[in-house]
C-alpha cells in the first residue's frame, strides 16, 4: 500500500533542496568526456588563494619597500642618472 501526498511548491523545494544531480550518465550519453563545474568548495578554494596572494603580496611590498629605496638610491648616486631605465621608442606613430 502506498501514501499519495499533494505536492505543492514549497513542499517539493523542500524535498529536492539538497538533492544531488548526478549528470556523469547523461554526459557520457551526449559523447562528453569531461565538463569544467565549478563547485563552492572550488570557487572557496580559489578565492581563499586569490586572497592570500593579494595579501601576501602586499605583506612583501611593505616589508621590502626600505630596500627598494636603498638600492633606488645606491643607483642614483653611483650614476647620477634616472633610477629606471628610460629609452625613445622607435616605431610608427612616434
Amino acid at each position: 500500500m502506498c501514501c499519495r501526498l499533494p505536492l505543492n511548491s514549497e513542499r517539493l523545494e523542500k524535498l529536492t533542496e539538497n538533492a544531488v544531480v548526478d549528470a556523469r550518465p547523461l554526459l557520457k550519453a551526449l559523447g562528453i568526456k569531461s565538463l569544467p563545474l565549478r563547485t563552492l568548495e572550488g570557487f572557496k578554494k580559489t578565492f581563499d588563494s586569490f586572497v592570500m596572494n593579494r595579501v601576501l603580496a602586499l605583506l612583501l611590498l611593505v616589508l621590502l619597500s626600505p630596500l627598494f629605496v636603498v638600492v633606488g638610491l645606491a643607483i642614483f648616486l653611483e650614476d647620477g642618472a634616472p633610477v629606471f631605465f628610460v629609452q625613445k621608442r622607435v616605431g610608427e606613430g612616434l
